[in-house]
């Protein structure tokens, strides 16, 4: 188990770096000025040249990166151009509403998900099957900030119970933080939760032709007690690793989310950073982001390891 972790351990950081390599290139190839932006088109180029001096982007790009991954390897991530705030600030503000928005639509999604695909699974073919397939593929079709508009028009416009989006903060109390989280964490859960569903229910059916079932079947026990004493937990390994896929998918539908929302979280922010050619806000934002995706990926191939250990063996 321990070589298994130190093997994933580097892929991990090998990703981080060449994700960072290939952020700061895009960014530095991407046409614009940050200094022309912050400071509009009537502008001279004495100003301009000056205010690139003092945001160091008259530097070489090898310097400029250097320094970048130092600092975050520091706990230094750089000044926004923007807001003139230290970049981490920002994105710790702003991560207290995008982690647990994530956290909330993947406990959504695991809700909706496991219950419903493994009804459709122990009754294949038969109407409940039918009937949920066919919902599900309404939730795959349709995408996230069609629901996110739906649930707005529904309980924030008709029915009056919630507010149409913004965030108030954690520090009016959890219950009112979870309330007003409610909606988007749905609008991101619910195209997830049809695709989890239909792998829950796949793994169920193929579980339930393994020997093992027939087995628990022919002594005595019905299929769906064969499937719950004995089926569900080998089912659960795709499950899982789609799931540690589905909260990346996440935390990326966040940023449509939370611009339906008006959520202060990571997305916005990214837009407004990229509206304004904040760079080292822009850049610092995605390598979190992929900082957050390889994470996770980390985490499911550990629990993916203990549900099935033939994994920790290397493959030759």
């Amino acid at each position: 188990m321990a070589g298994f972790i130190l093997r994933r351990l580097g892929v991990l950081i090998l990703t981080l770096f060449i994700a960072s390599v290939v952020i700061f290139a895009l960014l530095e190839i991407i046409p614009g000025d940050p200094a022309l932006t912050m400071l509009g088109i009537n502008a001279t180029p004495e100003t301009i040249a000056a205010l690139r001096d003092e945001l160091g982007l008259n530097a070489h790009a090898l310097p400029r990166y250097l320094a970048w991954i130092s600092g975050m390897l520091h706990g230094d991530f750089g000044l926004s151009y923007t807001y003139r705030t230290p970049v981490a600030e920002l994105l710790a503000e702003r991560m207290m509403v995008t982690l647990p928005l994530a956290i909330y639509a993947l406990m959504f999604t695991v809700l909706i998900a496991l219950p419903f695909g493994f009804l459709a699974g122990a009754r294949e073919g038969r109407w409940h099957d039918r009937i949920i397939l066919f919902f599900s593929q309404i939730g795959i079709a349709l995408p996230n900030f069609w629901f996110a508009l739906m649930l707005i028009m529904i309980f924030a416009i008709q029915l009056g119970w919630v507010s149409a989006g913004g965030f108030s903060g954690w520090h009016h109390g959890w219950i009112n933080g979870i309330a007003e989280l409610t909606l988007p964490a749905l609008a991101l859960a619910i195209p997830q939760a049809t695709i989890l569903l239909r792998v829950m229910r796949s793994a169920l059916i193929e579980t339930a032709r393994q020997d093992y079932i027939r087995t628990a079947r022919a002594k005595g026990l019905s299929r769906d007690q064969a499937l719950w004493r004995h089926g569900w937990i080998n089912a659960l390994i795709p499950v899982v690793t789609i799931m540690g896929m589905q909260f990346s998918f996440l935390i990326a539908g966040a940023i449509i989310i939370e611009n339906v929302f008006s959520l202060p979280g990571l997305g916005r922010l990214m837009v407004q950073a990229i509206g304004q050619r904040d760079i080292i806000l822009v850049e610092t934002i995605i390598l979190m982001m992929v900082l957050i995706v390889v994470t996770v990926t980390f985490i499911t191939d550990l629990v993916y390891a203990i549900i099935d250990p033939r994994l920790r063996r290397p493959t030759s």
